[in-house]
């Protein structure tokens, strides 16, 4: 059940951003409206208002419908179908809107051109600039939140565990979160007026300020980390650190969204806009620019990737090749699959899907036959846990980080101590048993002929 909450939960959150995206694209900043760069006065006139209000209209009537849709996931019965729904709503919706922001965009600058209307006026302050760059955050600001992470290496064994986990996307989520502190100091400075002041004013705000509050966010949670790595390496099973983790990058994040999302006041236009958009469908191209990633005038806080250059052309493909590849291996992850065992003179072979062991009858130090499955926490560090199995890497608190291969139809499970610890059964009691005694046997007579050739050699 709370898997099912949390799918929906991010389907919601998905479909309240893209609200967001579409207010904030309609709204007048920094000298655009919806991608298209236009003088101030030009959004009031009744055909631009009418192009906007239409793309509401669909926006609120795609919403209503993606509101109910993720609803289903409650009623289905197994996971591959409750992924497949919220795959569904995800992609669908975030590409049904888009579209709808693009032909809004389309229509606006269709409208321009036949209106012979021009961009925005150009203007330049050197003065602003050269101040602006002064007062940009100092170099150990950006280097700072890696540094406070790296105690927590002090606390790893250096396996898949849940400090481990916490280190990696702690350090993950720290890179994104500085490289868009990084990009959002570095934008072109915007000129407002004439008013040199005025200029270095509103951009320390709306640039430098905020730029410094995303890298002091970014040290915080370093430090949250810190100590939730110290408190899960004392205890793997204690999730508390975690869940404050996770709120406090939550809350940051929304934070950080709304005060990108605010709309100008009156007289902070943007008078230095190029008088070229080069925005479309496909994203952003633009032979004359020579950055890589260009900061979204769609999609806020997002990076365009210039396709016009052969590097962005590549890294789309890549970026697209991904997501193809992630919505096919969905069918394969969640869906049920059979565990192979084959048991031979000197091994025992597992396989299921990706997941392929072997284990040799001369390192097995323990082997037995549990009534249940192990009771207390479970984590699952790498694998799929489905409705009727679980399989791949799991850490369970009466015995630690194992390999799993379970149905759960059958309470038996067998426990094999070896190089590491494997746990893994048949799909009923009697086939578990019936498995088991069978790997004894095998074990039995391996020792015995291990100990006659022993004799055998000790003889000679």
């Amino acid at each position: 059940m709370i898997f099912d909450i949390i799918l929906i939960a991010c389907v919601i959150i998905t479909i309240l951003l893209g609200n967001m995206q579409v207010n904030y694209v309609t709204k007048y900043k920094k000298g655009y409206i919806l991608a298209t760069s236009v003088p101030y006065n030009f959004q009031n006139e009744e055909p631009v208002k009418k192009i906007i209000d239409q793309l509401k209209k669909y926006k609120s009537l795609l919403i209503k419908v993606f509101l109910v849709l993720p609803f289903l996931i409650l009623i289905t019965k197994t996971e591959l179908i409750k992924m497949l729904i919220f795959v569904f709503c995800i992609m669908v919706y975030a590409i049904l809107i888009n579209i709808l922001i693009y032909k809004s965009m389309y229509d606006l600058r269709k409208y321009k051109k036949m209106m012979k209307v021009g961009s925005s006026l150009k203007y330049a302050d050197l003065n602003a600039n050269v101040e602006i760059r002064k007062k940009s955050p100092k170099k150990i600001l950006y280097i700072l939140p890696f540094i406070l992470l790296l105690p927590g290496l002090f606390f790893l064994e250096f396996k898949t565990n849940t400090s481990t986990m916490t280190l990696i996307t702690g350090f993950l989520m720290n890179l994104v979160i500085v490289y868009f502190a990084k990009i959002t100091i570095d934008e072109p400075n915007i000129i407002y007026s004439r008013d040199s002041k005025k200029n270095i004013e509103i951009n320390m705000k709306n640039k430098v300020r905020f730029g410094k509050i995303i890298l002091y966010f970014a040290t915080l949670l370093s430090l949250i980390i810190l100590v939730s790595i110290y408190i899960t390496y004392k205890d793997p099973f204690n999730f508390y650190p975690l869940i404050i983790y996770t709120v406090a990058m939550t809350l940051g994040l929304i934070m950080i969204v709304l005060k990108m999302y605010h709309s100008p006041k009156d007289d902070e236009i943007n008078l230095n806009v190029e008088e070229e958009d080069h925005y479309d469908i496909f994203g952003y191209k633009n032979e004359n620019d020579p950055r890589l990633f260009v900061p979204s005038k769609i999609n806020i806080g997002n990076m365009e990737v210039n396709r016009a250059r052969p590097a962005g052309k590549v890294i789309l493909g890549i970026m697209i090749a991904l997501i193809i590849g992630a919505i096919a291996a969905v069918p394969f992850v969640l869906s049920p699959t059979t565990y192979h065992y084959h048991i031979d003179k000197d091994k025992i072979s597992i396989s299921s899907k990706i997941y392929k062991d072997t284990i040799e009858l001369k390192d097995i130090k323990e082997i037995k036959l549990l009534d249940e499955f192990p009771k207390g926490d479970v984590i699952r560090t790498n694998g799929t846990s489905l409705t009727n199995q679980n399989y791949g890497n799991f850490s369970i608190a009466e015995i630690g980080n194992v390999r799993l291969y379970q149905y759960k139809s059958s309470k038996k499970v067998i426990q094999i101590k070896a190089d590491k610890t494997y746990l893994f059964n048949e799909e009923t009691d009697e086939k578990t048993e019936e498995l088991f005694n069978e790997i004894k046997i095998k074990i039995t007579k391996h020792s015995y002929m291990s100990a006659r050739l022993q004799a055998v050699f000790q003889s000679l």
